[in-house]
């Protein structure tokens, strides 16, 4: 089993990590931290912190 880490990048379509992922075969556990350096202030509107956001809004 393999454990995937995303701290701040939620793509899915263009990340080589998880292409790495799927193609080993084998099971993958994500985990997604919070972290508060990302959290504060205005940072959610920032090129990243936007991305990040938008990524977890349910469609």
């Amino acid at each position: 089993m393999k454990l995937f880490i995303h701290r701040k990048d939620l793509r899915t379509s263009d990340l080589p990590a998880l292409d790495y992922t799927a193609a080993a075969g084998e099971p993958v556990l994500h985990a997604l931290f919070l972290d508060p350096f990302l959290l504060r202030g205005d940072r959610h509107r920032e090129h990243s912190g936007a991305g990040f956001f938008a990524c977890r809004r349910a469609p």
